[in-house]
């Protein structure tokens, strides 16, 4: 391999055999003057689909290049062991071009030290708080003895002790705070029966869950889904209790580049880093087959095969984006006649022109495209997210 875009431009399935050469590359490029150059390309391949070994060796390359964005204090305090969770956040902070260093609390600590006195966490003097419990870091631990009433009372007042942690390291360093919401320990002990006994493991953490936005209120307060992110992956993967009984790892070591990425894209949207826009193109993207080719209303789209309800899905996904905020763009290479027309007359579309900010339809290159899209709207090409059907 004798060009770096060889690797990047590959899917995350086939980089895998290329991971090494990629590497070596990245060295003699560095070796031959231009480390700003490896560093910049080693961040764009580091994703949440590579293993903790993978990441160290990216993370060697890609701290060289001082144009990011201006340093970013983190302090990660938790219940779990936290290090080698801050190792791979500080790497995919770099990823996403912030200069972070970051300050590891001791293990479950985190009480200690934000109510206590931290010379060493004063003198760090955090922008960003991240609290990383879980429902095992409770001060009332789930007692089975409870009833209803004493369940839910036990969780207003866990909510309240952790909006009194979140005030007091507000008023100390005036810093965001991030607090995980919290993911219930493994292994339900009532099984099918605790959803409707409830009164369960499941159900203290839920209610605990349920009471922490409205603690927020005022408070520049940030939340961490872990519980969805755990289910995404699989809670048996998930969770490995030996690791966490010998290591007080927060979850199984393959998860840890999952937690550490999720957590990296919370905190860079706090900081501004977070993707504004979605630019999408059409033919095979928003819909099956090309319209110049089959008209506005024979495009796959809708009722009546797998296809055409699974690009349905996709608009109505996009329409929730829209009505959260996020800006929507077109850019297709196509007649702009005919990409205006499903908008305009398919039944099925989800997706109306007047949800669309900026509609590019021509035969221009794409990436020409972007570059105008985003200075039409007034954001930086960092700021844009692009969906298209060829890699």
């Amino acid at each position: 391999m004798d060009d770096p875009f060889q690797y990047l431009e590959l899917d995350a399935a086939r980089r895998e055999p290329w991971f090494k050469d990629f590497c070596a590359l990245l060295k003699r490029i560095a070796q031959r003057g231009d480390p700003a150059k490896a560093a910049g390309l080693a961040r764009l391949a580091v994703t949440d689909r590579l293993d903790y070994s993978s990441l160290r060796a990216l993370g060697r390359l890609a701290n060289a290049d001082p144009a990011r964005r201006p340093g970013l204090r983190v302090a990660l305090l938790g219940g779990p062991t936290s290090s080698q969770l801050a190792e791979l956040l500080g790497l995919y902070l770099s990823a996403a071009n912030f200069d972070a260093t970051l300050f590891c609390g001791e293990y479950r600590q985190f009480r200690l030290e934000l109510l206590g006195p931290s010379a060493s966490l004063d003198a760090f003097a955090p922008d960003l708080l991240v609290l990383a419990l879980d429902a095992a870091d409770a001060l009332a631990p789930f007692d089975p003895g409870w009833s209803r009433a004493e369940m839910h009372s036990a969780a207003k007042g866990e909510a309240e002790a952790l909006a009194d942690l979140w005030r007091k390291a507000q008023a100390r360093w005036s810093c965001a705070v991030v607090q995980n919401v919290l993911e219930a320990e493994p292994f339900p002990v009532l099984g099918n029966y605790a959803f409707a006994h409830g009164v369960s493991r499941e159900s203290y953490a839920a209610a605990i869950n349920a009471a922490l936005p409205g603690q927020a209120r005022g408070l520049d307060v940030h939340f961490h889904d872990l519980p969805s992110l755990a289910r995404a992956e699989g809670s048996r993967r998930w969770h490995d209790p030996r690791y966490y009984n010998e290591a007080k790892l927060p979850c199984s070591p393959e998860c840890l580049p999952l937690y550490a990425h999720s957590l990296a894209s919370v905190l860079s949207a706090v900081r501004g880093g977070s993707r504004k826009m979605l630019v999408l193109d059409l033919d095979n993207t928003l819909w099956g087959g090309a319209v110049g080719d089959l008209g506005p209303y024979d495009i796959e789209l809708g009722q009546g095969s797998g296809q055409g309800e699974a690009f349905w899905r996709f608009q109505r996904f996009v329409k929730e984006l829209a009505a959260g905020g996020v800006v929507l763009g077109v850019c297709s290479k196509n007649d702009r006649a005919n990409a205006v027309a499903p908008f305009e007359s398919n039944a099925n579309m989800v997706l109306r022109l007047d949800d669309i900010a900026c509609f590019k339809a021509d035969w221009r290159g794409k990436d020409e495209n972007l570059r105008e899209i985003a200075r039409e709207v007034n954001l930086g090409l960092d700021s844009l997210a692009f969906v298209d059907d060829n890699p």
